[in-house]
């Protein structure tokens, strides 16, 4: 028979109340605690110790251990029995409540936020329509959401405000909810609601542009900001994409841009790994080689004042936009809405190798009147600098197709602004 380990604790009188293992050669001080290990029972060494018999408590660890001693003999020979190994308890599993799901979906390391890599915007729109969620729905297990909680989620929605006080759009509501469905998707909780009860919202129609407008905005340009309007005309990139655009990217002989992420120096990816090469025009590739010899070197080919990626190339537009109408307001807002969305490509073979679909989407449209741009009209006179003074048109010009820009104030049959020179395109 195997002899059972018997070990000697000390615990001091008015110290720590968790016993540290005795030192024999040590002497301890009056009043110390002199306690046995055997197994996973303990044994306190006090005056009517309830196996050894004590008649006083044990005075010293040299007692003790004869006590130890003891023990082991009443333990070897069954006097006394030895206590038995109890069962390891399988651990509860952990309580996954909906607020512990909704974390590791968005920021844990399988969760699918991390899965699909998705960009910082994407993430906060989805922790945003959690958040929402969360708000109108309180119930702690998963397993307890149902098709009630979800319409009094659309609800919850449409009360939604913007930062300006407005109730956000149908088309918000219905990406929040959809946000939320693909969350209880992935924890399993399927066909709570029927798609014909989702929220619904009526896609807007799309104006396209008009050569008069483009023609309009470039005239008020100044070559700086026109190597802005000219480059996201020539080839329609998306902003980031010319915002991380830099010289080395651009091959001038071939007429080609690479476009690809660049993590590592700016933190930023292309949308939908759509790494790609994309031709532009002679005339766009002429004034990049003009800008690159205004601007040398190997960087950015709009970078802002500091030398890093301008993320804000739209409000040229706008602030081209803003010269252009004078200061009416019922024209400001409808050339804003419009040129802070570019046009389509002018490139032959730019519409198949853009990379992403070059029709008119829900928030933008394209320059698209179906005919080239050589039949625009008028001249392809360059404008560059500062916007030019107003002179009067040639006598027996037809305004609509040429000439010069009228004076301040209404033009030809009543309207305001006149005729708009045509810019080179």
């Amino acid at each position: 028979m195997r002899m059972q380990e018997v070990s000697v604790y000390t615990r001091p009188h008015g110290g720590s109340r968790t016993p540290q293992k005795a030192n024999p050669n040590e002497i301890y001080p009056v009043g110390t605690t002199y306690q046995l290990r055997y197994g996973s029972k303990w044994l306190t060494l006090k005056k009517g110790c309830p196996i050894l018999n004590l008649e006083e408590d044990c005075p010293s660890v040299a007692e003790a251990q004869i006590c130890a001693i003891r023990l082991r003999t009443l333990l070897f020979t069954g006097a006394t029995a030895a206590p038995q190994a109890q069962p390891r308890q399988k651990p509860k599993p952990e309580v996954q409540t909906v607020d512990r799901q909704i974390d590791n979906y968005l920021y844990g390391t399988e969760g699918k936020a991390a899965q699909k890599d998705w960009r910082k915007h994407t993430l906060q729109c989805y922790a945003r329509s959690l958040k929402l969620f969360r708000e109108s729905c309180k119930k702690v297990r998963d397993e307890e959401i149902d098709g009630d909680d979800l319409r009094k989620l659309k609800g919850f929605l449409r009360q939604q405000k913007t930062s300006t006080g407005k109730k956000i759009s149908a088309r918000s509501v219905y990406n929040h909810f959809n946000n939320v469905i693909s969350f209880l998707n992935a924890i399993g909780r399927r066909e709570l609601i029927p798609q014909d009860e989702w929220p619904k919202y009526e896609e807007p129609k799309v104006v396209p542009y008009d050569p008069e407008t483009m023609a309009r905005l470039l005239q008020f340009a100044d070559v700086e900001e026109r190597d802005v309007l000219e480059s996201f005309l020539g080839n329609g990139f998306r902003n980031g994409e010319w915002t991380h655009t830099e010289w080395p990217d651009i091959d001038l002989r071939n007429k080609e841009i690479h476009v690809y992420s660049k993590q590592e120096r700016f933190g930023w990816q292309v949308k939908d790994s759509e790494q790609r090469i994309i031709g532009i025009s002679d005339s766009l590739a002429q004034r990049l080689d003009a800008r690159h010899k205004r601007h040398p070197g190997i960087g950015l080919v709009f970078p802002n004042t500091k030398g890093k990626p301008d993320k804000h190339l739209l409000r040229v537009i706008k602030r081209v936009a803003l010269r252009a109408v004078h200061g009416n307001p019922r024209t400001e807002a409808g050339v804003l809405r419009h040129a802070s969305r570019m046009p389509q490509v002018d490139h032959p073979h730019d519409e198949k190798n853009l990379g992403h679909d070059p029709k008119p989407n829900r928030r933008g449209s394209h320059y698209d009147t179906g005919r080239p741009r050589a039949q625009f009209g008028g001249h392809h006179e360059e404008v560059s600098g500062e916007h030019r003074s107003p002179q009067p048109p040639a006598q027996g010009a037809d305004q609509r197709s040429g000439g010069a820009r009228p004076p301040p104030g209404r033009g030809e049959g009543g309207k305001r602004g006149g005729a708009v020179e045509r810019a080179e395109t």
